[in-house]
């Protein structure tokens, strides 16, 4: 090989890299900027949406504090969809039951109570989520996070917990997601 052609080789190895490490930035900061947004989705006075931008932009979250969110979000989400899925799934039988000829109301009031039982689960999930969220949170953080989280517990807010106002999120009345981990349907109590 001549001294043109080794020249040569390294400015491809080189331009390879590059690209390489270009590309993997832009992967790595897209999966972070997904991972931040992690939409929690809860209605507030002011409608702008609480999700990992939220926390970050608005209630002045550092690195170590997003962190420990997306460690409480995550499996929230995942306890929120589950929930979520088998309520929706449930209430779907339940009308098909209702609207037979021959309705076997032992069965109806059975999904009823099941449902029920989810709501309650789904409810001690989220108590456990702000409580895990308000142990983040500094004073004037704390005060910021009740004030979104208020119309959730005041208003009819967990029926429209997951509305993102955009129409591309969940619908539903109490769960948390964003991007390809999203469900919509509809989730009304």
């Amino acid at each position: 090989m001549n001294k043109t052609t080794k020249i040569l080789v390294w400015v491809i190895v080189l331009l390879a890299l590059l690209n390489l490490t270009t590309i993997g930035t832009i992967l790595y900061l897209d999966y972070r900027k997904k991972a931040e947004n992690g939409e929690i989705i809860v209605p507030s006075t002011n409608t702008t949406p609480i999700n990992g931008r939220f926390f970050r932009k608005e209630l002045g979250f550092d690195d170590i504090q997003m962190d420990k969110f997306r460690a409480l979000n995550h499996p929230f989400q995942e306890t929120a969809r589950m929930l979520i899925f088998d309520i929706d799934s449930m209430k779907r039988e339940m009308f098909i039951e209702l609207n037979k000829s021959n309705v076997d109301t032992l069965k109806v009031n059975d999904l009823a109570i099941k449902i029920g039982e989810h709501h309650a689960e789904l409810k001690q999930q989220i108590n456990a989520f702000y409580l895990g969220l308000k142990n983040i949170c500094n004073e004037e953080q704390a005060i910021k996070l009740q004030n979104a989280f208020e119309p959730l517990f005041y208003e009819d807010g967990a029926n429209n917990l997951m509305r993102n106002g955009n129409g591309s999120g969940y619908r539903h009345g109490q769960g948390f997601g964003r991007g390809n981990n999203q469900i919509n349907n509809n989730n009304s109590n």
